[in-house]
């Protein structure tokens, strides 16, 4: 009997590097088509050989995707998915092996944190799921899940202060990134990684008020990250 299921449409990337400043969040984005047949796992190809990550698939409001990206927590509610800070949430290596890549900010006012992330997306990094493998249409619901199938090639960077001066920011990306497992700037066709702040941070590291702004070549993108994050130990 002829296997009549529809092959895989990946959308992958939706635009080129240089053209993420004029775009949405979404254009960071690698994007993949959910492995429904198989109960929600993905298979991946990694230099250990090939594994499995299962993954839940969360329907959300358009306006609150980015809020769940980073903070979802299926575990507390089931009708979210579960983001990055419960993923890279101590450390502490004796609780998680990616907790190497957790940097203390060293903030000190405890009623006002938050963090910076970079992200490395692509399809043995870090990528989003949906039903048809494309982005959701901004003006409705969207079914997401997301995979990271290589924690290596995310950086959290918790326990800042939003406030904190420009060169003491700079200083904190800079020791993320040399933790990466690759060169950020290099072969953008398999990895491109984008790093993540609050709008007031990226103000702060873009003096000259333009358009757009870059770190040693990484595309630095404002989103409504929290600012009062609990602290990260």
């Amino acid at each position: 009997m002829l296997d009549t299921v529809p092959q895989v449409r990946d959308a992958g990337f939706i635009c080129e590097p240089e053209d993420a400043a004029r775009e949405s969040w979404e254009s960071d984005v690698y994007w993949r088509q959910a492995n429904l047949r198989h109960g929600h796992v993905s298979t991946v190809r990694t230099t250990g050989g090939i594994r499995q990550m299962s993954y839940a698939i969360g329907l959300m409001p358009h306006r609150d995707m980015i809020q769940q990206l980073f903070y979802g927590d299926s575990y507390r509610r089931t009708d979210q998915i579960t983001g990055f800070a419960p993923c890279y949430a101590t450390m502490d290596p004796t609780r998680a092996q990616n907790a190497v890549h957790v940097f203390d900010g060293k903030g000190r006012d405890q009623s006002a944190l938050t963090s910076m992330w970079i992200i490395g997306w692509g399809r043995h990094a870090t990528y989003l799921v949906t039903p048809d493998g494309q982005p959701p249409l901004a003006s409705g619901l969207g079914e997401i899940g997301l995979v990271i199938a290589d924690w290596r090639y995310i950086c959290r960077v918790a326990n800042v202060e939003p406030h904190a001066p420009k060169n003491h920011l700079l200083a904190l990306l800079a020791r993320a990134l040399v933790s990466l497992p690759c060169e950020p700037h290099r072969d953008l066709t398999k990895c491109r990684f984008t790093i993540y702040v609050t709008p007031h941070i990226r103000a702060t590291l873009n003096d000259n008020d333009e358009a757009w702004c870059r770190f040693r070549g990484v595309f630095v993108r404002a989103v409504g990250l929290s600012a009062n994050e609990q602290r990260v130990v």
